[in-house]
């Protein structure tokens, strides 16, 4: 069959992280020739919580640098860069930082993506060339994708303000799981 003969060449590898490395987090990834051209799906999971910034840029940064494809025989290594494609997706765990729960729900709650955008973390990290250089990413046109209430289409702390705890307890209660964009995809 013509599509068998197509695809040929494919490899794995992986990149722990995470706490001592252990693989808690990390990166998995698949390469694969299409013809003449060399294709790599990444899935990674990077760090979590927003104080945790450079902790996900190392994770992009370790990555990047260690993921490499091998056949059976360790004979054939191919590293990241050697591909014509790249796609590469998963929980990347950035968050919006430095706006308020409130000022935040408003700017869901009115579709003012553009504006919140400002406020993404990973948005800020590319725009200052820390990850993700070279890649592209689809507009963001749609709500954050963390943290709902499962079953439900509503944010954790919405939830705790509608039933009636207001947005300065909320915030003075510790670290505030804002709504975040932390699924995402870029192609390169």
């Amino acid at each position: 069959m013509l599509c068998e003969k197509a695809i040929s060449e494919i490899y794995s590898g992986y990149v722990a992280s995470g706490i001592m490395s252990m693989g808690n987090k990390g990166s998995v990834g698949v390469s694969l020739k299409l013809f003449e051209t060399r294709f790599c799906f990444v899935c990674s999971h990077f760090a979590a919580h927003t104080d945790q910034l450079e902790k996900r840029n190392a994770d992009f940064r370790i990555t990047k640098q260690q993921l490499k494809f091998q056949d059976e025989k360790n004979s054939t290594v191919i590293e990241l860069d050697q591909h014509d494609s790249i796609f590469w997706f998963g929980d990347l765990n950035y968050r919006i930082d430095a706006i308020s729960l409130n000022d935040t729900l408003k700017n869901i709650n009115l579709g003012l993506f553009d504006e919140l955008i400002k406020y993404d973390q990973l948005t800020n990290e590319r725009m200052n060339s820390k990850v993700f250089q070279d890649y592209m990413e689809g507009t963001i046109k749609f709500r954050p994708t963390f943290k709902y209430i499962i079953k439900s289409d509503m944010y954790e702390k919405q939830v705790q303000i509608q039933n009636g705890q207001n947005v300065a307890e909320i915030d003075a209660i510790g670290k505030v799981k804002l709504p975040s964009w932390t699924d995402r995809y870029f192609i390169f």
